[in-house]
């Protein structure tokens, strides 16, 4: 428990490395933990709403709530890199933050980690545009404030969109609910 318990508190203090390197304030930049709280309630909410049509199943929005808690839990071990480290390192990234989550001492943490991670199953996809949603939401709070955030708000809103396109099927209702109208 000592190990989790640190890996919050990193969590607690480490400012999104994307919006820094974008030029918004370390004392303004939101922390890796307040991403992961707005994200698992819009996972809660959006999830509620799209198992009241029955898209997805309640358990699976509670899994995908779960997941979206521990998301970004290795970061809390190697850091929040920026994207383009993330994408030059590849699967070696992956082992390492995999290795990293292991290393905290839950199997049911690092369960959900994998399961997020893979992403073929329904609460996982709902879980990905969950975290996609509320970095878009961020983006255009930073937006607001004249921050040059917008390759960050249009490739989060384009992913969300395409996850969307599958977890819905077509489903207009199902997109109006996810895309937060």
């Amino acid at each position: 428990m000592e190990k989790l318990l640190e890996v919050l508190e990193a969590l607690k203090n480490m400012p999104r490395t994307g919006w820094v390197q974008r030029g918004v304030p370390p004392a303004l930049a939101e922390v890796v933990a307040s991403h992961i709280y707005e994200a698992s309630i819009i996972c809660l909410e959006i999830g509620y709403r799209l198992a009241g049509l029955s898209v997805i199943g309640y358990e699976d929005v509670m899994r995908s709530v779960a997941m979206v808690l521990v998301h970004d839990i290795g970061e809390g071990v190697i850091g929040d890199l920026n994207r383009y480290i993330s994408k030059e390192l590849g699967k070696i990234k992956e082992e390492i933050e995999e290795r990293a989550v292991r290393a905290i001492g839950s199997e049911t943490i690092y369960n959900l980690y994998k399961e997020y991670r893979n992403g073929d199953s329904k609460a996982s996809r709902l879980a990905h545009i969950c975290d996609r949603l509320s970095t878009y939401i961020q983006a255009k709070r930073y937006l607001a404030l004249g921050y040059k955030v917008d390759e960050i708000a249009k490739s989060s809103i384009d992913e969300a969109r395409n996850l969307l396109k599958d977890v819905c099927r077509g489903d207009i209702e199902c997109l109006r609910i996810a895309m937060l109208d």
